[in-house]
């Protein structure tokens, strides 16, 4: 593989990481009697190291470089892993959520910043459908392999942690792609003066964005099967891989600024419709 494809292969891994466990979360409730509330909280968990990461660790591979900022978060999602691997109870839940989103926070900002470096003008095209389809393929992932594979709260981490070895492996391989600075530092969040409005309006668009894409993940796994009226989790990876796909594919057309804000208003109403219809189809036509 290429450097383009490797640094977009980690962001793609850490996004598949993120959705994969989605459809494992009822059986941990069924395993450990956890109540619906905890597990929300354990979801938050990953959203709060993410954002506990970009604010912390955001910058540093402007200073130590990205090649060891990205084995890094490699290295993070790759314990965090083995953590939910050896999971027998809550508490590792929590810890492990919590490193995934430390993890992944810093991995994908240091591979963003890499694409960026080899790709100016094309970096957002890249880091786009690499999360789309990350995300996508992580989500069918999990509910395919705890739907047909032995052990289905280890399977899913053990083939990511491959994954993972291979992407570790390849970022090892290839050369920095940025010059030596000064040292880190930590600083606090800022944005200039003159770009706040656009940074305000932007922030908005990309906060809602996730925040439908995090529901979407929490409610789907539940709310496709009754839908198709089938038991299984494949119903949900599917719908899971749809959002996934239709972000990815939809992100080649280099929208404008204004039809991007609006994309999820197309959406919305079809979502209302198959809300209120209960049919398989009409779900799929929403996401």
């Amino acid at each position: 593989m290429n450097d383009i494809s490797i640094k977009a292969g980690v962001i793609g891994l850490c996004l598949a990481a993120s959705a994969t466990p989605s459809p494992l979360y009822k059986l941990y409730a069924s395993a450990w009697a956890i109540p619906t509330s905890t597990l929300t909280l354990v979801y938050a968990a990953y959203c709060l190291g993410v954002l506990a990461a970009l604010l912390l660790f955001g910058r540093i591979s402007d200073s130590r470089g990205r090649r060891p900022a990205i084995l890094a978060g490699l290295a993070g999602l790759l314990v965090s892993l083995g953590m939910f691997l050896a999971a027998s109870g809550v508490g590792r839940l929590f810890v492990a959520r919590g490193l995934q989103g430390v993890a992944t926070g810093v991995a994908i900002s240091a591979a963003g910043a890499a694409l960026l470096d080899l790709r100016p003008a094309a970096a957002g095209l890249l880091n786009t459908p690499a999360s789309g389809l990350g995300m996508g393929v992580g989500g069918l992932l999990g509910a395919v392999l705890v739907e047909y594979a032995p052990a289905p709260l280890l399977t899913p981490f053990v083939v990511l942690a491959a994954v993972n070895l291979l992407l570790l492996a390849g970022v090892w391989r290839r050369p920095e792609t940025v010059g030596a600075r000064a040292g880190f530092r930590m600083a606090a969040p800022g944005v200039p003066r003159e770009i706040l409005g656009s940074f305000a309006l932007s922030g908005l668009g990309v906060t809602s964005s996730w925040s439908i894409v995090g529901l979407y993940l929490a409610l789907v796994p539940a709310l496709a099967p009754a839908l198709m009226g089938s038991a299984g989790n494949l119903p949900g990876g599917l719908a899971v891989f749809v959002m996934g796909t239709a972000a990815a594919l939809s992100s080649r057309r280099r929208a404008d600024a204004q039809d991007g804000g609006h994309q999820h208003d197309r959406g919305q109403p079809l979502g209302g419709w198959h809300e209120s219809s209960s049919r398989w189809e009409e779900l799929i036509a929403g996401t």
